[in-house]
């Protein structure tokens, strides 16, 4: 970890961060789930019992554990106890579908893997399970290895994976201790996210890369132990793992979980535990906007909200900031800390710019030549420092492409760098867009359309929602017309993919128009549908 980290952090390691912070808050409230409330000294006794309980099966420093679920306390318990062992968490988007999943899990071949609910409360037990006759949606009969399978709730019918409580409850012995020595440069975490070649890929990060991204964030954030924080994206995203639980704890904040994004049941949840934080994608703050003016007050006990990760209008920032200060920050998987917008900032500046480069994270504008080009002018973003990626997993090509040889990282997007030293972004190299605060890659939800069966073509396209912020639209080539309806299509897409992947629209044309090299001509796609 260089000097820069040392400046902004005290701890060399994730496993220092969690002793110092269930030392010095040992009696405050860490994190509130329902009925669920744990102090500090509550969670730490819960992140142990499963720490030995995972080191008892076979889990150790290194051993990539696997995460799937929605928000929950659990959820936090097991990516704490999972650092506390130097082990490696990978959490997988539990609105992914099996078909999605499959290819992960083999990638990874997990020593271990849990399994909560969905955002309703349902079992994802059975997503792990498909029969014979329904082969397109993958299968999880032959899992890799002896790799156990833990549900939280106890709430798969008809398998039998391993029971939470049972196992911590059935754990024998001393208590392990934390791998405090575990070296910075040591994975700690491996982030899924789809790729413009249709293939999900791993984005693999050192614990001080973690704790950097994650530190960087007081540079343009003040919060303190008595902050109540509202963690509303799913912790399978950097937002939420990172910017989330890990943040909450750096300060010292009560983590409050958030088990669905609807914008009635987060207010409700702001009234009741009079939440002073809440961190979120535009498109939620909008909701919640609509749902205040229904239920005034819910909102006067907040007093910092966090944002970013879609264009954000200025008058929605300017709405927001009648409630209280508002800050948005630019990052991506694979550096999750780029740049943020601090107090001071107008609604126009916060809306339109990513604000300031944080210390450590070095940001540079190229051309197609790669020469830097000139304040103010438009170029790629280029970042490089003790953030980025430690590169994507098992794939040298991917990460050679992506990263040079002096560890500058080429992101795709293409942006500006203003007057006053603020980063603009103003677009997308390739066409990458952002529904409901997700990444969703076209060629990706392309290759998944393909695998219905249903259709010869197809090419996604996207638009701007004042819902989502943006979303696809699928162009189709139906493979026969008279065995198949687009409806057919759309009902399986929704039942194979998950649901921000889902195409808002299915449009069935004869043929998609080619350019002068053979490929698919989007361009003519956009004009015409979008």
């Amino acid at each position: 970890m260089s000097s820069t980290v040392s400046k902004i952090l005290s701890w060399g390691n994730i496993p220092q961060l969690l002793v110092d912070v269930f030392t010095k808050y040992s009696a405050s409230e860490a994190l509130v789930d329902g009925d669920i409330r744990l102090s500090y000294r509550d969670l730490e006794v819960r992140v142990i019992a499963l720490a030995t309980a995972m080191q008892s099966n076979g889990v150790g420093p290194g051993d990539r554990v696997v995460i799937l679920g929605s928000n929950s306390w659990q959820w936090v318990v097991t990516a704490l106890a999972c650092w506390w062992l130097g082990a490696v968490v990978v959490p997988i988007n539990h609105r992914l579908k099996s078909l999605e999943i499959l290819p992960i899990i083999k990638t990874i071949r997990p020593k271990m893997l849990f399994i909560g609910s969905d955002s309703k409360g349902g079992s994802l037990t059975e997503v792990f399970y498909s029969s014979d006759d329904q082969p397109s949606q993958g299968t999880f009969s032959q899992l890799p290895g002896s790799c156990p399978l833990v549900d939280f709730h106890a709430s798969g019918q008809n398998h039998s994976p391993v029971l939470w409580d049972e196992m911590v409850s059935t754990v024998a012995g001393e208590a392990v201790l934390p791998a405090l020595n575990a070296a910075g440069s040591s994975l700690c975490q491996v982030l899924f996210t789809s790729g413009t070649t249709g293939k999900a890929k791993g984005v693999m990060h050192s614990q001080g890369q973690v704790l950097f991204c994650s530190g960087a964030i007081r540079s343009f954030q003040s919060c303190d132990n008595n902050d109540r924080f509202l963690v509303v994206p799913p912790y399978s995203h950097g937002f939420g793992l990172d910017a989330g639980i890990l943040v909450g704890l750096m300060y010292g904040m009560s983590h409050l979980v958030a088990r669905s994004p609807d914008p009635g049941y987060l207010l409700d949840l702001v009234s009741k535990e009079r939440a002073t934080v809440i961190s979120g994608p535009p498109a939620l703050f909008a909701s919640l906007l609509v749902e205040e003016a229904v239920k005034p007050q819910s909102l006067e006990s907040v007093r910092l909200i966090a944002t970013g990760g879609s264009d954000v209008q200025p008058k929605l920032i300017a709405d927001l900031q009648k409630f209280a200060d508002v800050y948005s920050a630019y990052g991506l998987t694979e550096c999750l800390t780029v740049s943020g917008t601090g107090q001071g900032y107008s609604p126009e500046a916060i809306a339109k710019t990513a604000g300031k480069v944080v210390d450590g994270m070095a940001v540079s504008l190229v051309d197609q030549w790669g020469e830097e080009v000139p304040t103010g002018e438009t170029g790629e973003v280029c970042v490089a420092g003790d953030g980025v990626m430690l590169g994507y997993l098992n794939d040298k090509q991917q990460t050679e492409e992506a990263m040079d040889d002096h560890g500058w990282l080429r992101t795709g997007d293409l942006g500006c760098l203003t007057e006053e030293g603020d980063l603009r972004i103003v677009g997308r190299k390739k066409d990458m867009f952002i529904c409901q605060g997700y990444n969703v890659y076209p060629a990706e939800v392309e290759n998944l359309l393909l695998k219905s069966n249903m259709l010869s073509a197809v090419a996604v396209i996207s638009r701007k929602s004042r819902i989502a912020g943006e979303e696809g639209i699928a162009v189709c080539v139906l493979s026969d017309k008279s065995k198949t309806q687009i409806r057919e299509l759309r009902l399986w897409a929704r039942n194979n993919v998950a649901d921000y992947k889902v195409p808002s629209k299915f449009i069935e044309i004869d043929q998609l128009p080619l350019n002068a090299t053979g490929k698919v001509d989007k361009l003519i796609l956009q004009a015409e549908y979008s």
